[in-house]
């Protein structure tokens, strides 16, 4: 007979219906290879959460830039108040589904976050001279594009780890 429970490291039961997709692999023990798998795993987290602090970290930027428009006595157009906040709200949303959907909003923030900047370079080169602020726009990009790659292989390695835990389960026999 085969046995549908699976036990994890905090005495948590799962039953028949497991849903391998929901199921916390945290708080799960692997051996072997596994473990060094689980192991990635909590370490892509790590830089998936450290791309989640940009994006807010940008969305706090950018509303420093707006209350400084707002309060400054420059006339400025509603077009460019307008994308501040959708600057502010897009980064900020990212930052709250990262979880979720990491490698869909890393991605699309990553691609957003690198328009922008290519934008922005271009309108300071063209105003100033010079582009300001490429060293950040660089670095930025880097930390989104780390937290990216880190969001696609920890799919990759949560799918191994599941594969995994469903053949340990076919192998595990009651005896009745």
């Amino acid at each position: 007979m085969r046995n549908t429970e699976l036990l994890l490291d905090d005495g948590q039961i799962l039953g028949e219906n497991i849903d391998w997709n929901k199921v916390d692999l945290s708080k799960v023990k692997f051996k072997g290879k596994n473990a060094g798998l689980a192991w990635k795993l909590e370490q892509a987290k790590d830089q998936i959460n450290r791309a989640r602090w940009i994006l807010a970290a940008i969305a706090g930027f950018q509303l420093i830039g707006l209350i400084t428009v707002l309060t400054s006595n420059i006339p400025v157009s509603g077009l460019v108040k307008g994308a501040y906040i959708v600057i502010i709200a897009g980064f900020l949303i990212a930052a709250l589904i990262t979880p979720k959907f990491p490698v869909i909003t890393l991605g699309v923030s990553f691609l957003f976050y690198l328009l922008y900047a290519l934008l922005s370079t271009a309108v300071a080169i063209s105003t100033t001279g010079g582009p300001r602020g490429v060293v950040w726009l660089v670095v930025i990009l880097a930390f989104l594009g780390v937290g990216l790659y880190y969001a696609i292989s920890s799919q990759k390695i949560k799918k191994q780890l599941i594969a995994a835990l469903q053949q340990q389960q076919g192998e595990t026999t009651d005896t009745v």
